[in-house]
């Protein structure tokens, strides 16, 4: 018999079960991203500013959609802060989405319905004529806006407050048991418990709500107007939100119409008017309506360069196009034309990309631009400037372009003889093959090398002597026209480098507070692999560190104090071709060279001593410190003594070398490194002498008559 207990245990076993289980398919879901799904396509978001994010049918991930995206039925759509959209259906009704917003679109075959789940929107949806025309409704928690041919807003204010304002047709406002009708030029409110219409005494008239106004100047004039009833002390607001909590301007007005240039970027506007209510003067205020403005500057072709020639003898080249992308452009055409006026093209090449390779042209001149399309018709389509250029057809072919080793190179022998160097020029569509020289001569008479190759290089590994050599090249067609030959270049073959280190220099002491340490040597004329090693003895016996690199400097951080010794070898594979000689430096936590007395400019009063004592901090580290005092300042002085001490004091007696002015003093450290005195830092110390108590003038004192005999 199973007790109480056990029961319990196979409890707790299942509801582990459960959470293991749910928690596999949560993690799934999460980084898997969002599976998407093949319900139909009911529309596409035709426009969107910053951020806009789409949710499957049956997803919890949200992911970040862009313009010309296509929406699927029961997708739910949400907009970020300062964020919206334009979504367009396939029967052609506009829905644009205010930032902070969200909806559900759910269509089925008789109906649209839309699910307004918070935020502000507007939708315009025009009738086709036919008795088959679906309907559609908008739902938000228990209200429901039913429209057929209209213009309308909606905005939600709280958890059941729904405001719904009709600028065209008609619309059905239902909720709990009640419905009306608001006709144009109407708004009504559902408060929560009764829905409220009045007529609208303040009506927008222009431009239209979710307008989209794209022009190529900084600046772009807007003009807007309205109608109104009733009204007094009318003001235009303009601002960044739907909020209005971010006014960007308020204009007081006294017509229908007020026209105002404004940035690109996305605007919310609206009119007030003061209105007495129960002897309380208050502000009334319209619906906003939207307002989007975009720069758009047209593409600009970056290639072929205008004028530019081409240039051919049998084959035709291929012509690569290149245009700035245009931010707002779904598609380009580039179009290809025969006079300037583009009456007669030759070529229209759609693409979504910015570049296109072009062939098959035959020689003559020729006019190019570069067509934008819009994602959207509320865009304007954007041309470019067109470029002239022209394919010329050439009796004899353009000699092979040298490529490498460069004019003047010098080259290592060992590595010349071992792993050879490469010869190379530009590679062409005409030419086919191509015949490399090398000569000690410049005039070619004495040929070292001559070589056919399928390729436009060739490896030359041999033994050369030292000395200075001349190469050039050929190339030859398929029918076996040839070229005429390249320029002549010169390269040198030198004996093998010698490294040469840099830094840190030889027998130095560095502060293991400022890791890493970078070694440094001197470039090489040509490219090769260097080996660099770090050891803490002078035969390297114990490597500590060791590395390849193509580079002329290397890093690395010492975690002890200590000497250590480190060379560069030049590689080839495997094999060392020459190794620099060795540098050691000493790794140790440097102390500051501090001065005690005197300071830095601190005044110093000579009238009650008869002796100044120079002082410093001790550093155990430190052999001995050089010691200078001087007369005058850091343009001019005069040495009063030098002296090397162990102490960290010194005493000057000598007053009598002293006055009232400026001084220096000057401190540096000795290091004793096997056998060899090390300097270290150095610092100088400017300070001043003065007398608090100065001696009286002296009184002479004579006789009244002095008698001379």
């Amino acid at each position: 018999m199973k007790t109480k207990k056990d029961r319990s245990y196979l409890v707790i076993l299942l509801l582990l079960l459960i959470i293991f289980i749910s928690s596999y398919f949560l993690y799934e879901n999460i980084h898997t991203g969002a599976s998407g799904n093949d319900n139909a396509i009911v529309g596409t978001l035709t426009f969107k500013n910053k951020n806009i994010e789409r949710k499957y049918d049956a997803d919890s991930i949200w992911e970040k959609i862009d313009s010309g995206l296509l929406i699927r039925n029961r997708d739910t759509i949400r907009s970020g802060e300062f964020s919206d959209a334009v979504l367009t259906l396939t029967d052609k009704t506009k829905i644009s989405i205010n930032e902070n917003s969200m909806i559900y679109v759910d269509i089925t075959d008789n109906e649209i319905n839309l699910n307004f789940a918070y935020g502000s929107m507007s939708l315009s949806k025009k009738s086709d004529g036919s008795s088959s025309e679906i309907s559609l409704k908008i739902k938000s928690g228990n209200n429901t806006v039913e429209v057929k041919d209209s213009d309308i807003v909606l905005e939600k204010k709280g958890k059941d407050e729904l405001a719904v304002q009709v600028n065209k047709g008609s619309a059905i406002f239902s909720s709990n048991g009640q419905e009306k009708e608001i006709k144009e030029n109407e708004s009504a409110n559902f408060n929560g418990k009764e829905i409220s219409v009045s007529e609208i005494n303040l009506n927008l008239l222009s431009p239209e709500d979710a307008k989209i106004i794209s022009e190529q100047t900084e600046t772009i004039p807007v003009t807007f107007s309205w109608s109104t009833r009733n009204a007094n002390q009318l003001r235009l607001e303009i601002a960044y939100d739907s909020v209005f909590k971010k006014v960007y301007k308020v204009f007081n007005i006294e017509n229908n119409s007020l026209t105002a240039s404004l940035l690109p970027g996305t605007y919310y506007w609206r009119i007030s008017s003061e209105k007495n209510t129960n002897n309380k003067t208050e502000r009334e205020f319209s619906n906003f309506r939207k307002l989007t403005l975009h720069q758009n500057s047209p593409p600009e072709i970056l290639s072929p360069k205008n004028n530019q020639v081409f240039s051919f003898s049998s084959v035709t080249p291929i012509i690569p196009f290149n245009w700035k992308r245009v931010s707002l452009a779904k598609n380009y055409k580039l179009e290809i034309s025969k006079n300037s006026g583009f009456t007669e093209i030759i070529k229209s090449l759609p693409t979504s990309q910015t570049f296109i390779r072009l062939d098959n042209l035959a020689a003559g001149t020729y006019y190019a631009r570069v067509i934008a399309e819009p994602i959207t018709n509320d865009f304007k389509q954007q041309k470019s400037e067109s470029i002239y250029f022209s394919l010329e057809k050439k009796q004899e072919l353009d000699a092979p372009i040298l490529v490498s080793p460069e004019n003047e190179q010098e080259l290592n022998s060992v590595l010349f003889s071992k792993t050879g160097f490469l010869f190379q020029v530009k590679d062409t569509t005409e030419v086919t093959t191509y015949t490399f020289q090398v000569s000690s001569q410049s005039n070619f008479k004495n040929l070292i090398f001559e070589q056919k190759s399928n390729s436009n290089q060739i490896k030359l590994k041999r033994n050369l002597e030292i000395g200075k050599y001349y190469w050039r090249a050929i190339g030859f067609t398929k029918d076996g026209r040839k070229t005429s030959y390249s320029e002549i270049r010169n390269f040198s073959i030198k004996e093998n480098q010698v490294l040469v280190l840099l830094a840190p220099k030889n027998n130095s002491t560095l502060d293991i507070k400022k890791n890493p340490v970078t070694l440094q040597w001197k470039k090489s004329p040509y490219k090769t692999n260097f080996l660099v090693e770090v050891s803490n003895s002078i035969e390297f016996s114990n490597i500590i560190q060791s590395a390849d690199t193509a580079e002329y400097s290397w890093s690395h951080s010492f975690s002890k104090e200590g000497i250590y010794f480190w060379r560069v070898s030049i590689l080839e594979g495997d094999t060392i071709l020459s190794r620099s000689e060795v540098f050691s430096f000493l790794m140790e936590d440097v102390r500051e060279l501090i001065p005690i007395y005197p300071t830095k400019n601190q005044p110093v009063d000579m009238s009650p001593i008869d002796s100044l004592t120079f002082s410093w901090e001790n550093n155990p580290k430190v052999d001995s410190y050089i010691f200078e005092f001087y007369k005058g300042n850091s343009y001019q002085q005069t040495l009063l003594v030098k002296a090397k001490t162990k102490n960290n004091t010194f005493l000057f007696k000598d007053l009598a070398q002293l006055d009232e002015g400026e001084f220096l003093w000057s401190l540096q450290e000795v290091f004793e490194r096997e056998g060899n005195s090390q300097l270290g830092k150095k610092v100088i110390i400017p300070f001043s002498i003065y007398l608090s108590k100065k001696l009286s003038k002296p009184n002479v004192k004579t006789p009244e008559k002095i008698y001379v005999e």
